[in-house]
């Protein structure tokens, strides 16, 4: 296990990066990523781990996702991954590879307004926003940030 988290919450970004000699490679798709939600023995997420990142996948497509070609040199899923219960995240055949990762999450006091990830989402109007020209949540004249104007943003 890479990630593991009890109870209710979100994981809001995964990024991970592979190499050496200070240069990052392409994920070795030998490398299954399997997720496990709220204590299911079978995961719901379970592919080679360059797929989560290739946007190749619903929903896990871009701008939320990138990989190493078209990224900084790294690979990283914006896409939010909302558990009741847990969250446990392994990766399969990486015991010998050069992996670094980082997962930002959200622990959450409650569980009674969370819809666990079934991998069916869509992330469309959240995708939209975030591609848009512009800031969608620009700095107002006193320094602070702005809400976004449209309904549709406020929604997310």
């Amino acid at each position: 296990m890479i990630f593991e988290e009890p109870g209710a919450g979100a994981t809001t970004r995964i990024w991970m990066v592979t190499g050496d000699l200070g240069r990052s490679k392409r994920l070795d798709p030998a490398v299954i990523i399997r997720v496990y939600l709220d204590g299911n023995p079978i995961p719901i997420i379970d592919a080679p781990l360059p797929d989560l990142f290739d946007g190749s996948t619903p929903p896990f497509l871009p701008p939320l996702v990138e990989n190493q070609p078209f990224s900084s040199g790294d690979n990283y899923s914006y896409v939010p991954i909302p558990y009741r219960r847990g969250c446990r995240v392994a990766l399969v055949g990486a015991d010998s590879k050069k992996l670094w990762y980082q997962f930002s999450f959200h622990r959450l006091a409650e569980a009674s307004n969370i819809n666990t990830f079934t991998g069916a989402e869509d992330f469309g109007d959240w995708a939209s926003l975030l591609s848009a020209d512009g800031d969608p949540w620009p700095i107002d004249s006193n320094g602070k940030t702005s809400p976004p104007l449209s309904s549709r943003a406020r929604s997310l």
